[in-house]
């Protein structure tokens, strides 16, 4: 599974994630983008539009003890 991971650092709280996500995912919260998990459906949208570069779709690693 894949999902988009906001870098604060690079975050500019442009909206235009906001705008765009299909499922209504996205905040600006304290001015960077904060994604719901619950709601994110990890279209990848997000990760086209962003200009700052600071939305990526990455691989999520497993905590240390829970692999198989």
């Amino acid at each position: 599974m894949w999902i988009p991971v906001v870098n604060p650092q690079l975050c500019k709280g442009c909206d235009v994630c906001v705008e765009i996500c299909p499922d209504n995912a996205i905040e600006i919260v304290e001015k960077r983008s904060f994604i719901d998990y619950n709601r994110c459906t990890c279209c990848g949208v997000c990760d086209r539009v962003c200009r700052y570069g600071a939305l990526e779709v990455q691989h999520p690693q497993t905590p240390a003890g829970l692999e198989g």
